[in-house]
């Protein structure tokens, strides 16, 4: 409803298409102001046993007396492939106000059962947790500091719609721009980006936002600074995030960052940061997370804070791991005396699958040679495992399979490293000059190659043989930036843009999808939203709750 003092409410019509016999998983993408016709071509390329979308598009205009410029109102398209319950759905999502709503909200389309229709409310708006027929509403989230979207894209997968996003690098905001076509990207200082227009063009109140998402730099952030801190510039930016927090007063927000945060200042920027959101009328606190055991094929340590104002225990927030994976920390796992990683047995007494390797991660992409690959190139075979059927549903082409170049000499050094091995493998005579004189203990990770049975290597912003462990598992080269994307558990229809540094360097400084997801459906969850279509697991108590005194405020 419209109110005298409030924005109009945007309403949104949700059409689902399915069919049976399709057995992929979730995968999640909008597009922009498509025509009907648009919608009918890409729905009948990206599965060729999907349900004719055009069939369904005219009963639907047939149904609801609807004229071809109506459908041009068309905000975005949601191509879910669920292997749950092995069905396929297309949701077509048109936006609408309270005095011009996209179809008229008492239709329903008893005439064409393979379509349901649903608009229970304004956007992300729930009274009870579900629409009508009891399908749910459309949650929403914005993203600031966003990169490449590796945060969006895992939310979106847990049923999340991207509504807005700032990043401040050109490149990553192409890339961005490209895989979310229905979010609004703003490219820019976050510092010039007023967030009550944003709020206001979004047609939100306050409150009305699900969840706000992002990666500050808080490295710098004090409530009550010190000059030092006042000049770092870093701290500014994490007040911004909170500027946006308070003008928007989302239900759920989540925060992400290095492992090293748990130590900055001794552990008072953490603690800075749980009492400014508890200032803003949030309950906090803040875990560092082992992206493995949410089926992410890397050893990636990552601290996140969550936090709600829906009355909600934060710990019962944080993601239970589905993954067994023992990882070993390098980083400081207390803050004042209290554990914020998950005990190894609370992690076996949960998870029940294996972790992701490797060779799960890449071995259907084709060979290429070193700095070579294409931008745009054939798989080498069909999905061979869970995962690379989960990242491999929008299309039958790989982009950014190329990698960066070697010297002779780099060359010579790879081919005496086997599967698993690393600088300690190579002829001393070949080695580095400044590693000649190294320890055995020392470098651990330099010029390591990969192992397709294990986990692979934290992914940085360059897959450098110096930096760590990115020498492919069989091939004398580098990972291209797909494999890295692929290691980050990026779906193959997000392509990198920029130079081949730039691609790498959006891989490497994302936030893994599928660990995103993971948060996002425990989120969800929080809500009184759960897909039985994407998370079939039940609902679990959470092992942070049993393990840990609450660090919360």
């Amino acid at each position: 409803m419209t109110s005298a003092d409030g924005p109009e409410s945007i309403w949104e019509t949700i059409i689902s298409v399915t069919a049976s016999g399709i057995s992929t998983s979730c995968f999640v993408g909008s597009s922009t102001g498509d025509s009907c016709e648009n919608i009918s071509r890409k729905w009948g390329s990206f599965k060729d046993k999907c349900v004719r979308a055009s069939w369904c598009i005219r009963s639907l205009r047939s149904a609801c007396s609807l004229r071809a410029e109506d459908l041009s109102r068309i905000c975005a398209v949601v191509y879910a492939l669920q292997d749950a319950c092995a069905r396929c759905e297309l949701r077509v999502v048109l936006r609408g106000t309270d005095r011009h709503p996209a179809l008229p909200r008492d239709v329903l389309l008893e005439s064409t059962p393979c379509l349901v229709w649903r608009c229970g409310g304004p956007l992300g708006h729930a009274t009870d947790g579900v629409g009508r027929r009891g399908v749910h509403h459309l949650l929403t989230h914005i993203d600031l500091f966003a990169g490449a979207g590796g945060l969006s894209t895992g939310l979106e997968m847990a049923g999340f719609s991207s509504l807005f996003a700032n990043e401040i690098s050109p490149s990553y905001a192409e890339t961005l721009k490209n895989s979310h076509p229905g979010t609004e990207v703003e490219t820019g200082d976050i510092r010039e980006v007023d967030a009550g227009k944003i709020r206001r063009r979004l047609s939100l109140a306050k409150g009305e936002l699900d969840l706000l998402a992002g990666g500050p730099p808080c490295q710098g952030f004090s409530i009550n600074a010190p000059k030092r801190s006042l000049e770092d510039e870093r701290n500014h930016l994490f007040k911004d995030y909170l500027r946006f927090a308070e003008e928007f007063s989302p239900k759920l927000i989540l925060i992400e960052n290095v492992p090293g945060m748990i130590s900055f200042e001794r552990g008072q920027t953490v603690q800075e940061i749980l009492a400014a959101l508890r200032s803003l009328g949030y309950h906090a606190d803040v875990r560092v997370l082992f992206a493995p055991h949410y089926g992410v094929p890397q050893a990636r340590w990552r601290t996140i804070i969550l936090a709600n104002r829906i009355g909600v225990e934060p710990l019962e927030l944080f993601p239970i791991p589905k993954h067994f994976a023992e990882g070993r920390a390098n980083f400081t796992t207390t803050l004042f005396s209290r554990s914020v990683v998950l005990d190894l047995a609370l992690v076996k007494a949960t998870a029940n699958r294996s972790f992701v390797t490797v060779g799960d991660a890449i071995s259907d992409l084709p060979q290429i040679e070193n700095g070579g690959g294409d931008e745009l190139c054939d798989y080498l075979t069909g999905p061979q495992s869970d995962f690379q059927e989960r990242l491999r549903i929008a299309g039958s082409k790989v982009s950014n399979h190329q990698c960066a170049r070697l010297g002779k000499v780099n060359l010579d050094r790879l081919k005496h490293i086997p599967p698993g091995g690393s600088w300690r493998d190579i002829p001393h005579d070949l080695l580095p000059k400044g590693m000649k004189r190294a320890r055995r203990s020392d470098h651990t990770k330099r010029y390591g190659r990969l192992h397709p049975e294990q986990l692979g290597s934290t992914i940085l912003t360059k897959c450098d043989p110096h930096w760590g462990t990115y020498i492919h598992p069989n091939q004398d080269r580098v990972l291209s930036v797909r494999e890295a994307a692929r290691i980050q558990s990026f779906p193959d229809h997000v392509r990198f843009f920029g130079s081949l540094t730039e691609q790498y360097e959006q891989v490497g400084n994302a936030v893994p999808p599928l660990f995103a997801c993971e948060i996002g459906l425990r989120l969800k969850e929080s809500l009184g939203y759960r897909d039985e279509v994407i998370d079939n697991s039940g609902r679990q108590n959470s092992p942070w709750m049993s393990s840990q005194l609450s660090l919360a405020v």
